[in-house]
């Protein structure tokens, strides 16, 4: 409840909703709210959950019973892999034996003369049983046909398709001869040649990779055997109709990749980034801009709220200037917005921040935070630590991955902080880190307890030294008291009164799931009539969520073995 007030205030739906036992959860919820959901539906303390498409894209939440309101999304009906994908959420291994989807149908409608009228939910359903029982009957035995495409595929038929598109009359050899010229300007924005932007991007990558493991750099003839290879092992080749189309594009643009680009040092910059080569070259140009303002940040354990707040923003508004990098000037239905300080001010420094949002608000301008803030804005900081971490400035290399090596790089340890800052909301690095360890439940509370710290830290330690990880982290580690652990059991058994006769029962074992209703549970099989019933004596733990049970009609008692007990 606390992450909730924090992020969306007592006022909002998320907030109201959560008080009567309710989750929503939905793709514009901020990361630490969306794990301690997660961890409550775990725990079973809260026992319905609305949510958006989200439940069928990754997120592993125990659900026994799932209802569909709806099997389109806007104006398109779900393809059937979607389909069953969302009603695979329902009794998932390790949660429970079995799971029930329910699609909500509309009764049918008649017309005056006793037409039954149009109706899209029910006329999908029925297309998309149909297609199940296809499925179920084909060789795949149930398996929905497998449309996922490969990216690279998709890259260059999007590339092929294009060039087509403004040069209708072209020859497939024109189009090699265009493949094998053109070169990209930072500021191009016609499809082909973006198209080739993005395939430079994989074919660098490919090439740099193979001359780091080889150390050294690659004839000619080397080079289109290791493309050939590599193209050999890559998805697209398995699942292109086109393979052969498509090989030749990998290769005639990877032969004169080289030509392109020429300097091998350039080559490794554009890779460290992880962009595309006109991205990444816009950044290069500005690198030493961005350090010079992260260097500016040596003294931000020592600063002010405002100046931290403007130096996270400033750097924000430097990384904007690149392509992948720039921030929306779109927010909610607003086509034009500007202040987008005004919103990171809310997410990093929301007490500084005068006109709050309302709870309707919230909403959108989370939305705005993660698509711009939390995605664009990280996706630079790494990109442009990825240039920066690469060699000292004397040329040797630094190993970015060992946190003992970051000295060597000349920044101060805020830079290596921003990326933290920016994910969970706050300006106080402690902060975050307590926030990323689960250890804390709101922001508030974090930055407060990051008050201790500073407060425990020798006095004329330089400001920059207060940031270093190493020392947060031991700090954080004194902080933690030693938990004793009871030991869980595995199996359990407990009596049971049999609401029939044994005679009755038609099978001498059956498998049972507990109903808690107050001083007592009912067992109820897999149809959901009750079998039994036992006193539980107010017990809050007396059938764990975590165990399947199976009574033992002669015994009249139900065995239950925790899931997955060898994990």
């Amino acid at each position: 409840m606390a992450s909730a007030e924090d992020y969306f205030t007592r006022g909002s739906i998320e907030y109201r909703l959560l008080l009567k036992g309710i989750a929503l959860h939905h793709g514009k919820m901020p990361g630490m709210m969306a794990r301690r959901l997660k961890r409550l539906i775990d725990a079973s303390l809260v026992r319905v959950v609305v949510a958006t498409s989200t439940l069928s894209e990754g997120v592993n939440i125990p659900v026994n019973y799932l209802l569909i309101p709806s099997i389109y999304r806007g104006p398109t009906r779900f393809t059937l892999q979607e389909f069953t994908n969302l009603i695979g959420r329902a009794g998932r291994p390790g949660v429970a034996a079995e799971g029930h989807a329910l699609v909500v149908l509309e009764g049918q409608r008649f017309g005056r003369w006793g037409a039954p009228l149009p109706n899209r939910q029910r006329e999908g359903y029925a297309q998309l049983v149909a297609e199940l029982e296809e499925s179920l009957a084909g060789p795949l035995q149930g398996q929905p046909s497998d449309r996922a495409s490969s990216a690279l595929v998709k890259l260059m038929e999007l590339l092929y398709g294009a060039w087509w598109t403004v040069t209708p009359s072209g020859t497939p050899d024109q189009f090699y001869a265009w493949l094998e010229q053109v070169s990209i300007a930072s500021d191009d924005d016609r499809a082909p040649e973006r198209y080739v932007d993005s395939l430079d991007s994989f074919l660098i990558a490919a090439i740099q990779e193979v001359e780091e493991i080889s150390g050294r750099e690659l004839s000619p003839v080397e080079l289109e055997a290791e493309l050939l290879r590599i193209w050999r092992h890559t998805y697209a080749f398995a699942s292109a109709s086109n393979e052969e189309a498509l090989r030749a594009v990998w290769l005639w643009r990877g032969r004169v990749i080289k030509q392109r680009y020429p300097n091998a040092a350039q080559r490794r910059q554009i890779y460290k980034t992880s962009l595309s080569p006109s991205s990444a070259t816009s950044l290069i140009g500005a690198i030493e801009r961005i350090r010079q303002k992260l260097l500016e940040g040596a003294s931000y354990a020592g600063s002010a709220t405002e100046q931290k707040f403007t130096f996270v923003a400033e750097v924000l508004a430097l990384l904007s200037d690149i392509r992948p990098f720039q921030i929306s000037t779109k927010m909610g239905r607003a086509k034009s917005f500007r202040d987008w300080r005004g919103v990171l001010r809310w997410w990093l420094a929301k007490r500084t921040l005068s006109r709050q949002p309302t709870p309707a608000q919230i909403t959108n301008w989370y939305e705005f935070v993660a698509s711009n803030f939390i995605y664009r804005g990280v996706w630079g900081v790494g990109s442009a630590l990825g240039l920066l971490l690469d060699l000292t400035p004397d040329g040797q290399p630094i190993r970015a991955l060992e946190i003992n090596d970051w000295p060597r790089s000349g920044l101060p340890w805020i830079a290596f902080w921003l990326k933290e800052l920016i994910t969970w909301g706050t300006l106080e690095p402690v902060a975050a880190f307590l926030l990323a360890r689960g250890q804390i439940n709101t922001r508030p509370e974090a930055e407060a307890l990051a008050q201790v710290y500073y407060a425990s830290l020798p006095i004329g330690l330089p400001a920059n030294d207060q940031l270093d990880p190493r020392r947060i982290r031991d700090w954080v580690e004194t902080m933690r008291r030693p938990v004793e652990r009871r030991a869980e059991p595995n199996s359990i058994s407990v009596g049971a009164q049999l609401v029939r006769p044994v005679r009755d029962y038609l099978q001498s074992r059956m498998v049972v799931f507990p109903i808690r209703q107050g001083e007592f549970t009912v067992w109820i099989d897999p149809a959901g009539y009750s079998v039994a019933w036992s006193a539980n004596g107010g017990q809050d733990d007396f059938a764990p969520p975590d165990f399947q049970y199976e009574l033992d009609v002669a015994a009249s008692t139900v065995n239950g073995e925790r899931y997955l007990r060898y994990l």
